[in-house]
């Protein structure tokens, strides 16, 4: 049969409905996008568009992969947070929702103060929260520490991507310990870090498609999941 972006779109949402994907009308809108090069509203302005029998293939391949439960943003190499499209790769956590209240909050608090500010992000990962911070606040320049130099390159990617490479610095070491030597903590206006929180057992439990394609070191943290929060507090 001849295959168009709807026929293709109705096709893969019902596929990854039937897998059991979350959210599956999102995620083959995700991968049909990637596929064909276009925006995830335009799939929409161009449902007749016929779909090239190698791009056939290759949504075939990419959906046989999110249905063995591999994450949709590690499939297409990037991934959206508050507003913001960024690259993400094995190397870190991908950015959750969730993450972004504290991005919220942050900016929220910064917008209350006068003069430059000067904040601090412990375990970066993607970088997802400096990023959002720094595109969103003019006002802030941010040190950006996290003990993974994989995740730090994403970081530094999305940095780059978004012209932030003169407001934000990364430093590769455990929490504050690349920054100790240079400068006293004091000094900073504001610390977030979204810290790995899960505990041993919780970690048993998580879904496959966490537990077996992100890092285990941004997810676990001890015995309890509070071996980090007792370093930073």
């Amino acid at each position: 049969q001849n295959w168009t972006i709807q026929k293709l779109l109705n096709w893969t949402n019902e596929h990854f409905t039937k897998k059991g994907i979350d959210s599956p009308r999102l995620a083959a809108e995700l991968l049909l996008s990637h596929v064909v090069g276009l925006k995830r509203l335009e799939l929409y302005t161009q449902f007749d568009k016929p779909v090239t029998k190698e791009q056939l293939d290759r949504l075939h391949d990419l959906v046989k992969r999110a249905s063995q439960n591999e994450p949709i943003a590690h499939i297409v190499g990037k991934t959206e947070f508050y507003s913001l499209e960024l690259d993400t790769t094995p190397d870190c956590l991908i950015p959750r929702p969730e993450t972004e209240l504290l991005v919220e909050r942050a900016i929220e608090f910064l917008r209350t103060r006068p003069g430059k500010q000067f904040i601090c992000d412990l375990c970066t990962g993607s970088g997802c929260i400096a990023v959002a911070i720094a595109k969103n606040f003019s006002n802030a320049d941010i040190i950006a520490t996290d003990i993974c130099e994989a995740a730090l390159g994403v970081a530094a990617k999305n940095i780059e991507k978004h012209g932030l490479k003169q407001r934000i610095k990364l430093l590769c070491g455990d929490l504050f310990d690349p920054i100790m030597p240079q400068l006293d903590i004091g000094k900073f206006d504001l610390i977030v870090c979204n810290p790995p929180y899960v505990s041993a057992p919780e970690f048993e439990k998580l879904d496959k498609n966490v537990k077996d394609y992100e890092p285990k070191s941004a997810l676990l943290a001890g015995a309890d999941g509070l071996d980090i929060y007792r370093v930073c507090c």
